[in-house]
Formats: structure tokens, C-alpha cells, sequence
């Protein structure tokens, strides 16, 4: 898809995220394009995952309103707002001074502008840790990844839309425009450090404890990155890394539904949930400076013993209780066993179950990486 109609795209959806209708003679007249204009792109925006509903004598409307980030919101709690039309560059150039520097930017930019568009790597920043906005994106992490060696521990990366979202170990991951929360949070290390085995568990609660913050009862967390709500799926978490010069980059993605009411079967197989089906209305503007905050506050004061808190604390949003039947997919081996829960390092314990009255092992599987599925055995 070419950029222009992209931006063209993108200017329509935030015509119609009020979730009314619109005639295309207004739309045309707001983006100052003629009416046929509209006419060959506006079908495209159901690529996104959004529906478009087309009345005639009404216009047209999405089938529900979607919620944008605002701008202003950042901007009132200090954030600053850059951007300009060759976004390659000027990411490239805000980068390497910021990178030389190292300092906390105090003026507003002679780049501060309003409105971006869907071209632009516009990017909000505060106390030198910057919120990058990219309305449009293949990935948060891959942006991250692209760009790690020139990252400021605390950065965060945001969209409105992936076209080329993934899960654990690659997998397609669903990503309609708007309807969900798509955060990237960057962190370094000079080593592995040794919780960094558990480090998806530990965010996993982070998050949980976030969401418990706008008021969300019922969590739940699933071994090792999932999270869950009233026994559905809300979320996941998907941590990668990058090593530059004996230094660890973390990438953490997290992604919630928020708004999302239909997905994809051929991508989404199991049972998911998001927090406007229970009634959950969140300000994702909101929910990505706290996450921001909450991630900021742990990595700065992480020790031993904080890490053997939050893991104590695993239990309570365990969605399996102990001793509860169930299938590991691990490698493409399927093993069937008791749950035992998790080590003091974040590992999966798992009980071999019984074959012909013999047990398979005496001892207790630990799993801590690998291609890895996790259901109850009934699930199956």
C-alpha cells in the first residue's frame, strides 16, 4: 500500500472515529480531495480490520467508535510533539544527537507542529525518554529493533496499526487500527542478568497491576506471557533482544485488547476477551504513561528482592491451579502432566503423568525457553 494512500486512509478513519455518519461530499471537502477520490479508497480501510458501514442519503460510518491517541493529552503532561515530512530522517538525526548529548531536553523543538500525518515517525519525549507515535507500522519492536542502537533506556513505541505484528516465535499476531494497545518499551543491560529468564512473568504482573490501577478486576496470568481476563485471553507480552557491544537491548512488547469486537478466526483460535465486552472503557493515552511509569519505576529499582516478590506474587494470578491437568506443546513434543507452578527463577514446573500404571519420571519437568504451548488437558 503507497504511502499517499495510506495518509489518505488514515485522514478518513479519523473523520469517521466518532462513529457517525459522514457523507463522502463532507469527507472530500475536509481532506480537499474530489468526491471520486473517496470513492476508489474508502473500501480499503476494512484491511485494517476496522468495518465500514455505507448508507445511502447517510454516508458513511465505522461500525463503532474508535478511540485515536490524542496528542494534546501527551503534550499536557509534558511530553513534546516533533515531526516532519521526511520522518526517516529526522528520526535518524533526533537519534544521533540525542545519543551524543544525553540530556534532558528542556525548550520546544522549532520542529513542534500539528497535525502529523501517517507518514511521519513523530515522536513525543520527556526527561530525555521519548514516546515514539507511529500511527502506522509493520511492528513496535521490529521499529525498536531497527533502532536499538541508538535507544535511551525508558523509550516507548506506540501505534495505531500493525501491519506485520507477531507473537512468540514469529506467529502472526492480530493487530486491527485502533482498537487495541500496541506498547514497546526499551531497556539495556551490560550483562544477562539472572532473572532475566522470568522477565516475561515479571512484566506480566506489572501489567496486571496497571490495569488493576483503571479499576479491571478478574486478571489472570497464563505461564509465560499471557494474560488473561475472566478465563480469556486480554493480552500478551513478547520480549526480544538485541546485543550491541557486550550490552543486552530488551525489547518488551505488550499488547492488550481494549475496543476490539470481532477478529480474525484464521489468525485469533482460541478464546479471547477484550475490556470493553466487560465494560472496561480505558483512555489508552492514560494507559500508555502509566505503563511507561510503572516499567520506568521497576527497571530503575530492580534487585534480588523485589524480583522474589513479584515471583511470590505469581501465584495469585496464576490461571492454573496446582495439580490441574494439562498439555505442554514444548519443540513440538506434547507432554501431558500435573502443574507444580513456577521455581523461585520463573520456571514452569510440570509432573509427568502416569502411563500404564508406571510413572514416566520421577522427577519434575522444569521448563524455562523453547517453542512453547501451555493448555489444560481438556483443551485439547
Amino acid at each position: 500500500m503507497r504511502m499517499s494512500l495510506e495518509n489518505t486512509l488514515l485522514k478518513i478513519v479519523t473523520i469517521l472515529s466518532d462513529g457517525l455518519f459522514h457523507s463522502g461530499e463532507e469527507i472530500a471537502k475536509k481532506l480537499g480531495v474530489s468526491r471520486q477520490a473517496v470513492n476508489q479508497v474508502i473500501s480499503k480501510i476494512e484491511l485494517w480490520g476496522l468495518t465500514l458501514f455505507s448508507v445511502k442519503g447517510k454516508g458513511y460510518r465505522l461500525s463503532q467508535p474508535v478511540q485515536l491517541y490524542c496528542q494534546k493529552t501527551f503534550q499536557t503532561n509534558g511530553f513534546l510533539l516533533m515531526g516532519s515530512n521526511d520522518s526517516s530522517e529526522v528520526i535518524s538525526n533526533f537519534l544521533s544527537e540525542r545519543l551524543q548529548k544525553n540530556t534532558r531536553v528542556d525548550g520546544v523543538p522549532s520542529l513542534v507542529r500539528t497535525p502529523i500525518t501517517v507518514h511521519e515517525k513523530s515522536f513525543l519525549f520527556k526527561h530525555n525518554r521519548a514516546i515514539f507515535l507511529l500511527p502506522i507500522t509493520d511492528s513496535t519492536n521490529q521499529f525498536f529493533l531497527n533502532h536499538a542502537a541508538k535507544l535511551i533506556p525508558g523509550d516507548v513505541c506506540i501505534a495505531e496499526y500493525q501491519f506485520a505484528a507477531r507473537g512468540r516465535r514469529g506467529r502472526r499476531y492480530y493487530a486491527p487500527f485502533g482498537s487495541n494497545l500496541y506498547f514497546t518499551f526499551y531497556w539495556k543491560f551490560s550483562r544477562v542478568d539472572l532473572f532475566f529468564s522470568s522477565l516475561s512473568l515479571l512484566i506480566g504482573i506489572l501489567t496486571v497491576r496497571v490495569l488493576q490501577e483503571f479499576g479491571v478486576n478478574n486478571l489472570k496470568l497464563k505461564w509465560p506471557n499471557d494474560i488473561y481476563l475472566n478465563q480469556k485471553k486480554l493480552g500478551g507480552i513478547l520480549i526480544e533482544t538485541k546485543i550491541l557491544k557486550q550490552e543486552m537491548s530488551v525489547i518488551i512488547g505488550i499488547g492488550l485488547n481494549l475496543d476490539m469486537n470481532e477478529a480474525d478466526p484464521q489468525i485469533v483460535t482460541q478464546d479471547w476477551i477484550s475490556l470493553i465486552q466487560e465494560g472496561y472503557k480505558i483512555d489508552k493515552n492514560k494507559l500508555v504513561m502509566a505503563m511507561q511509569q510503572k516499567l520506568w519505576d521497576f527497571f530503575k529499582q530492580i534487585d534480588s528482592s523485589m524480583i522474589k516478590k513479584l515471583l511470590n506474587e505469581w501465584m495469585y494470578y496464576d490461571l492454573f491451579d496446582i495439580d490441574t491437568e494439562v498439555n505442554l506443546s514444548l519443540n513440538d513434543k506434547l507432554v501431558s502432566g500435573l502443574y507444580k507452578g513456577i521455581d523461585k527463577e520463573g520456571r514452569l514446573l510440570l509432573h509427568p503423568s502416569f502411563t500404564n500404571s508406571r510413572k514416566s519420571g520421577d522427577n519434575l519437568i522444569c521448563v524455562s525457553a523453547g517453542d512453547i504451548s501451555l493448555r489444560k488437558k481438556e483443551s485439547f
